[in-house]
């Protein structure tokens, strides 16, 4: 999948600079420019199987809340560059952070004659980089215009929490997830407005396709009662891998599974969705049109 995504963008910007090239060739038009946004991710654009669910019964029945699991939802921040090869198609380069965005879901069990609660928690922190093509319309104060781009995403943060209480006992324990890069897709549909010649103001919505496959989790903390059960713990039991490869496990007479204790647990890989449909809002700046047409005069021997 890697390779044909990049693939895909080699392809698309050979295509933006040569069209480019091609429809304008006065360079009418070509300027630099970056900006800098904020925003909120929503759940969205799902993967149709993954949801978490509240489960709450009572003695006058069970009330079951379903919620779309997505840990791109939560707030953003966005900076990108690029260039304007004419006045509609340009190409640029962003960075996108999700931050902190959470996730959570429980389980009450009111009716067994004993507490039973489980709550599930995640937390996590996504940065994106997003090499887009830009398409723009529009002559005077305001422009529309699209951007479509790949998403190449980095975890800096990943955990899951667990918490249970059953009975008189308490446990509670967090893994956190690393490793591998993450791949998507982004479009976003927008409005520029020209406040001056160079510095405009944008609102957007954007949508996000983007799943991630952790390498590697590692427990955390693993509290039974209030006492911490992981310095007992061998490697086996606090540290996981994921692969792609077919697992086959050995087991022993009593059918229990046969782990190496000094090693990594192996388990099927698996993956999570950080898919969103948000909005951003921000400020867009041009420059670099004097040094184009100055050079563009150069080139033609004026």
């Amino acid at each position: 999948m890697k390779s044909i995504l990049l693939c895909l963008l080699t392809c698309a910007f050979v295509y933006v600079r040569v069209s480019a090239q091609e429809m304008y060739p006065d360079k009418a038009g070509k300027h630099l420019y970056y900006g800098v946004s904020g925003g909120y991710g929503f759940p969205g654009l799902g993967q149709g199987t993954f949801y978490w669910t509240d489960r709450i019964t009572q003695s006058n029945g069970t009330m079951i809340t379903t919620k779309q699991f997505s840990l791109g939802k939560g707030p953003t921040a966005s900076l990108y560059g690029g260039i304007m090869f004419s006045r509609h198609l340009g190409a640029e380069i962003g960075l996108n952070c999700v931050i902190k965005a959470t996730m959570s879901a429980k389980m009450d069990d009111g009716t067994s004659g004993s507490i039973n609660q489980q709550t599930w928690g995640a937390q996590s922190t996504m940065l994106r980089i997003i090499p887009a093509i830009r398409l723009l319309l529009g002559e005077k104060r305001i422009h529309l215009y699209t951007r479509s781009g790949l998403i190449m995403g980095i975890a800096l943060h990943c955990e899951f929490d667990y918490v249970q209480m059953l009975a008189a006992d308490k446990t509670e324990s967090s893994w956190l997830y690393s490793g591998r890069p993450s791949w998507g897709f982004m479009q976003s549909v927008g409005a520029l407005y020209n406040l001056t010649k160079n510095i405009s103001v944008y609102a957007e919505l954007t949508g996000i396709i983007e799943t991630w496959a952790p390498a590697h989790s590692k427990a955390t903390k693993d509290i039974m009662n209030g006492v911490d059960q992981l310095p007992a713990m061998n490697t086996s039991q606090k540290e996981a891998v994921y692969s792609s490869n077919i697992i086959t496990y050995s087991y022993d007479a009593n059918g229990n599974r046969i782990l190496d204790p000094n090693r990594p647990t192996p388990y099927a890989k698996v993956y999570y969705n950080y898919n969103s449909i948000g909005f951003n809002i921000g400020m867009h700046v041009k420059f670099g049109k004097r040094f184009f047409k100055d050079k563009a005069r150069y080139d033609l021997g004026n």
